[in-house]
């Protein structure tokens, strides 16, 4: 079942990405443009399963746990966000965390059809450029904000979850939205290896997934390379 329901503000938006989600095979069965809405989904369809919600970003803006909070509600429900470059500076960090995808609406109609069929068969897509532009800012708002006692928002980390040399790489090669395959190339390791390494590393430092750690990862100190995009402009799926 391909049954989408489209979060979006815009009456011009929502018509055009209903034709072409139409055009691609799936079946929008529902329109909403307020988050209050949004958090009613169940009772908005009781009789349609839902497989997908596709939120607009500005719609996060006023609440940091709009996604989060529809993931409790809706826990089975694919949601992606579709996000311009700034967009992430104001969605929030636990939007981001909650979305099974953030895509970007500089990408072509083909591309974003190509990254929904992913987010459905369970590949959680970031696009290198908008997820290096929310970690360059946390970055730099923790350059310009020393430790001084005032009960700063990110927390260090003790001891036992410093990561090691190895992961630490990893952690960079992640901030750049590397895959297993691309990790295990430039480390020069097996992809096997590679896996064991994230698994360690996700769970000493207590993330759910790539994109958490990846912002662990900034909140920590870590800086991650310069990101290169891929040829086509299709977002690298992460896929441990």
């Amino acid at each position: 079942m391909d049954n989408v329901v489209l979060a979006i503000k815009s009456q011009l938006f929502r018509d055009g990405l209903r034709l072409l989600l139409s055009e691609a095979g799936f079946t929008v069965i529902g329109e909403l443009s307020q988050p209050a809405d949004i958090m009613r989904l169940t009772a908005l369809f009781p009789d349609q399963p839902i497989d997908l919600v596709i939120i607009e970003a500005s719609l996060c803006f006023e609440d940091r746990d709009l996604i989060a909070n529809i993931r409790q509600s809706t826990p089975h429900v694919r949601l992606a966000i579709l996000a311009e470059k700034g967009d992430l500076l104001h969605v929030g960090r636990r939007n981001i965390m909650a979305a099974d995808s953030i895509l970007s609406l500089e990408i072509s109609g083909e591309i974003m059809v190509q990254s929904l069929r992913l987010v459905q068969l369970g590949q959680r897509m970031v696009p290198l450029d908008l997820i290096a532009s929310l970690l360059r800012s946390n970055a730099m708002r923790l350059q310009g904000s020393a430790p001084s006692g005032g009960g700063g928002e990110a927390e260090p980390e003790g001891d036992d979850h410093a990561p090691s040399q190895r992961e630490t790489e990893i952690l960079r090669c992640l901030i750049e939205g590397s895959s297993n395959k691309v990790i295990a190339r430039k480390l020069g390791i097996t992809e096997a290896t590679v896996k064991v390494h994230l698994k360690g590393l996700l769970r000493k430092i207590k993330a759910a997934n790539r994109t958490q750690a990846a912002i662990w990862a900034l909140n920590n100190g870590i800086a991650g390379l310069q990101p290169v995009p891929s040829k086509d402009g299709t977002p690298e799926p992460c896929d441990a």
